[in-house]
């Protein structure tokens, strides 16, 4: 395993250097990097390129497919004791939660927030980003256009009365435009304009019966996540009767 490990970690370094490369060469609109694999050695690269780092890939998604696969078992267990792990009802949730953090943003007032996120984090936004991002004169801009997948990569449940200070960690695919710019000259500093697909984690803690945005991580996280087991005490799978 530890090989296995080691092996996709080389090849992913190698893959980012190749990528980096080619970024490089790229002039605007990447069109040098796109003529590359147009030749006839361009495309020879690609098809070798491909070929050793499929593998890679292959086992990087079949790893999550089992882990996502094991996540949402363990819910489905765990919903038919406790309503609060049903994943369709998680499903609404967090995408209320998204589609009004996003709205929030746009507004720069993560006053909204407070109302469905911890209070670690809504105070954390506003006063470390937004309120530090006004003193430099800088606007966050962002708009959602929709939500392309939920993925349940890590959930756990902290085995006290009513699964208080529970963690469910949710890989969101979503299509917007996201970006830091000057209030004043309209220069972007962070991000660029023009909506595309990100992939970001969210991770959610249950309080007091409702789950609550709890952190927002970068899409280098989500392998950690699905590398991570879940944990779920053997207690809180079992019926209650036996309990």
């Amino acid at each position: 395993m530890k090989h296995q490990r080691t092996l996709l970690l080389v090849g992913l370094t190698l893959l980012f250097i190749c990528l980096f490369a080619i970024e490089a060469w790229a002039g605007p609109g990447g069109k040098i990097a796109k003529a590359l694999f147009t030749t006839f050695w361009g495309k020879v690269l690609l098809i070798v390129l491909t070929i050793i780092f499929l593998p890679f890939i292959l086992y990087s998604r079949i790893r999550q497919y089992f882990k996502v696969r094991r996540t949402m078992a363990i819910l489905q267990q765990l919903a038919a004791r406790d309503r609060h792990f049903d994943w369709m009802s998680l499903k609404n949730r967090v995408t209320d939660i998204f589609t009004r953090t996003h709205r929030a943003w746009g507004k720069e007032d993560m006053g909204e927030v407070s109302s469905f996120s911890t209070s670690w984090y809504w105070q954390n936004q506003q006063l470390v980003h937004l309120d530090r991002w006004k003193e430099q004169g800088l606007v966050n801009k962002s708009e959602l256009r929709k939500i392309n997948s939920l993925t349940p990569l890590f959930v756990r449940h902290s085995g006290l009365p009513g699964a208080e200070d529970s963690i469910l960690v949710v890989g969101i695919d979503a299509n917007q435009e996201d970006y830091l710019m000057q209030r004043d000259s309209g220069l972007v500093v962070e991000g660029k304009k023009g909506f595309q697909d990100v992939e970001t984690v969210w991770s959610f803690r249950l309080h007091q019966g409702e789950w609550l945005l709890d952190n927002i991580e970068q899409l280098e996280f989500w392998l950690s996540y699905v590398r991570m087991p879940n944990e779920v005490p053997a207690s809180a799978l079992q019926p209650a009767a036996a309990r």
